[in-house]
């Protein structure tokens, strides 16, 4: 498995709107991309901070919603943009399950 991991700070006032086009627009469609297993959204709302992750079979999976061009990354920043603070953090890698 490979995660994708976005952090992003958003305007203050402006948290719920992220989130819901998030929840509502753009992580629904990461079903339709080869590999995709499960996606997270962590919303630190005190703090207009938004984070994600997207679980993917593999490294060629998580890379393809980043690197190719309209994709799910892109598409999802493009949205946002209006709403952010600043950059996005993103990276990936391989993940590891750890129980107990």
């Amino acid at each position: 498995m490979h995660g994708m991991n976005v952090r992003v700070q958003i305007q203050p006032g402006k948290i719920g709107e992220a989130a819901k086009l998030l929840r509502e627009e753009v992580m629904p469609t990461a079903a339709n991309y080869r590999g995709f297993i499960q996606n997270f959204l962590i919303v630190d709302a005190p703090n207009n901070r938004l984070a994600s992750l997207s679980v993917w079979e593999s490294e060629t999976d998580a890379k393809a919603i980043y690197e190719d061009e309209g994709g799910l990354y892109q598409t999802a920043i493009a949205k946002l943009k209006p709403m952010l603070a600043g950059p996005p953090d993103a990276w990936m890698g391989p993940l590891t399950r750890v129980d107990k």
